[in-house]
C-alpha cells in the first residue's frame, strides 16, 4: 500500500539580520569604557516604545536602524557584499492551508477529505511523497520501559503511522505523560531513521468522547523537516481492514499489554 501526498505552502518574510556582534563593541572605543554611552544603548533598546520587537514588528525594524546606525559611527567594516549592516534571510512567520494538501491511499482510492479526514500537523515540512506504509505502534524507544517500537522493521523511505501519546500505564500518580509522549521526540524518531512521512491516530478515545483531529496552529514557526500528519482512526481502520490487518482497537491493547506490533502494511 502506498500513500501519496502534496502539502500547503508555508508564507515566507525576508528580516533583517544584524551581525551577530555582540553590545560589548560598542563599549570598546578605548582602554575606558563609556558607561554612560553604554547604558544609553541599553535604555533605547530596552524602552518600551520598541514593543517587544517581534518579527515583522516596526519595532525590531527601529532596533535595527537604530544598532546599524551605532555601527556605522564606529567605522566597523560591513560583512555584507552590499557593503550595508542588514543580512536578509527567510523565516517562517505563519502557515497557510491550501486545497494543493492531499493525501491518498492507493493509486485506486480518492483523496482524503481535508479537516475532515486529516489534517497536516503546523511543524509539517511542506513536500510530497508517496511510499509504503508501516505501523510503528507509538514510535517510542524506551529502554528503561523496555520498549522499542523500531525493533525489527525498517523505516527508510516508508510512511510511518503511530499513535499518539503513550502506554496509559506509564503516566505518574497525577496522571501526566512521560517525555515520551512528545509528538516532537515521535517525529525526530522517525525522521531519524529516514522515514519519508509521519502518520498520527488517536489512541482509542474514552467512553463518550470524539475521535477529534488536531486543530492547525498557522502561528506555529516550526518546522521538523518530515511531512507530518494527523489521520481520523476510521481512515486508518479502513486501511488496515483494506490489506488485512487487525484494528487500531486490537493493536493497541496488545501495545500497552508490552506486545510490539510494528509492521509493514501488505502491498
Amino acid at each position: 500500500m502506498t500513500v501519496q501526498h502534496r502539502l500547503f505552502r508555508p508564507r515566507f518574510l525576508r528580516l533583517v539580520l544584524l551581525f551577530t556582534t555582540t553590545w560589548f563593541v560598542l563599549s570598546i572605543g578605548c582602554h575606558s569604557p563609556d558607561v554612560q554611552r553604554f547604558q544609553g544603548h541599553i535604555n533605547y533598546l530596552a524602552d518600551d516604545s520598541l514593543e517587544g520587537r517581534g518579527l515583522g514588528s516596526p519595532g525590531i525594524d527601529q532596533a535595527a536602524k537604530y544598532i546599524a546606525t551605532q555601527f556605522s559611527t564606529l567605522g566597523l567594516a560591513s560583512g555584507v557584499p552590499d557593503g550595508s549592516y542588514f543580512q536578509p534571510f527567510p523565516i517562517t512567520l505563519n502557515r497557510t492551508l491550501t486545497p494543493a494538501s492531499t493525501l491518498t491511499f492507493g493509486a485506486e482510492d480518492s483523496a482524503l477529505k481535508l479537516k475532515q479526514d486529516f489534517i497536516p500537523l503546523s511543524f509539517s515540512s511542506d513536500e510530497a511523497f508517496s511510499g509504503n506504509v508501516l505501523f510503528c505502534g507509538y514510535g517510542i524507544e524506551a529502554a528503561e520501559k523496555n520498549h522499542h517500537d523500531f525493533a525489527g522493521v525498517d523505516l527508510a523511505s516508508r510512511v510511518v503511522v503511530m499513535f499518539m501519546g503513550e502506554p496509559p500505564s506509564w503516566a505518574d500518580a497525577n496522571g501526566f505523560p512521560t517525555r515520551y509522549s512528545l509528538l516532537r521526540d515521535k517525529v525526530y524518531n522517525a525522521k531519524d531513521r529516514r522515514a519519508l512521512a509521519v502518520v498520527f491516530v488517536n489512541q482509542t478515545p474514552p467512553a463518550g468522547d470524539m475521535d477529534e483531529l488536531t486543530e492547525f496552529d498557522a502561528e506555529d514557526p516550526d518546522e521538523y523537516g518530515i511531512p507530518t500528519f494527523h489521520l481520523t482512526r476510521a481512515v486508518v481502520d479502513a486501511q488496515l481492514a483494506k490489506v488485512g490487518l487487525r484494528s487500531l482497537d486490537a493493536l493497541q491493547q496488545d501495545l500497552d499489554a508490552g506486545q510490539s506490533k510494528s509492521m509493514e502494511f501488505p502491498r
